[in-house]
């Protein structure tokens, strides 16, 4: 039946919605909405004393692994099995994490709009929490999958920017040059990446909206002088004019590390297998 009377779950709506997170090239979404359903569904056969579908736990025990990194789960339907693994990189292919961090204004938003899409809009909304895009470069011989995290600038989202920063293998910390708090803002975030103690972290320091020359609070100087100091290199951009935007992501594909390891999957791919028809097991809940 559509419903389960016990967790009052919708399963057909479920699956529409999961599938249109992954049309929607939301898999990391997808897999913690995922495994916060299914931990739910499992709960509720338990409960009921019936055993719950294999995938089922499955799922809710590498979920949360699966947005780290690569993983891989067996559901067997019927006499068929379905291998589903997310999809690697090649030898010349790499994928990288890249988070934005710096002040609410700075133009965080808009970079990555015009590097992602090519587009700019004089009136950007805040983000809420964190934005997430992807974009493909050729560098060298290497093809580089940026995975974007574009995270929040209010103070208020500030706790949640580890989990955005953790794992990352670059970071763009944003500041305004017309606004002298947005530049000591960005500093703080440059403190509390190196805190972090990742010795491969790639870090750049972006001097935004540089088409506002008659209004610069901060000097080209000073910015670079700064990130000179602390292990960053400096480009001045801008998001409206697309003033070096580009070059900043591919000085970033260069500066990466040559073996930078998988760390979010690219998408996921099914595999026909024969079934172990001895692992097969029915469940009587949420059916």
């Amino acid at each position: 039946m559509a419903w389960c009377s016990r967790c009052f779950l919708n399963w057909f709506e479920i699956g529409r919605a999961f599938l249109s997170l992954y049309l929607d090239g939301g898999y990391y979404l997808l897999l913690i909405v995922a495994t916060l359903f299914l931990r739910r569904y499992i709960r509720c056969c338990n409960s009921l004393g019936t055993p719950a579908a294999p995938a089922a736990a499955a799922v809710v025990r590498f979920g949360l692994q699966g947005v780290l990194g690569k993983f891989q789960v067996f559901h067997t339907v019927g006499k068929r099995s379905w291998k589903v693994e997310m999809a690697t990189a090649g030898p010349n292919h790499m994928q990288a994490k890249l988070v934005l961090l710096g002040d609410m204004g700075a133009g965080k938003s808009s970079l990555v709009l015009r590097f992602v899409k090519g587009q700019f809009f004089d009136y950007q909304e805040s983000t809420i929490g964190a934005a997430f895009l992807t974009q493909t470069l050729a560098v060298n011989d290497v093809t580089v999958k940026f995975e974007i995290w574009d995270t929040a600038g209010q103070e208020r989202y500030h706790s949640l920017a580890p989990m955005y920063y953790r794992g990352a293998a670059a970071a763009v910390i944003v500041y305004d040059i017309t606004n002298a708090d947005s530049f000591n803002r960005a500093k703080k975030w440059v403190q509390e990446l190196q805190r972090q103690g990742n010795p491969n972290l790639v870090m750049a320091l972006a001097a935004n909206k540089a088409d506002l020359d008659s209004k610069r609070k901060i000097e080209a100087e000073e910015g670079k002088s700064y990130a000179d100091e602390n292990g960053l290199f400096f480009m001045e951009t801008s998001a409206k004019t697309a003033q070096n935007v580009n070059e900043l992501f591919y000085e970033i594909g260069r500066r990466l590390p040559k073996a930078q390891p998988v760390q979010q999957p690219a998408g996921m791919a099914l595999t026909d297998r024969p079934a172990n028809t001895g692992l097969t097991q029915k469940s009587s809940c949420c059916s």
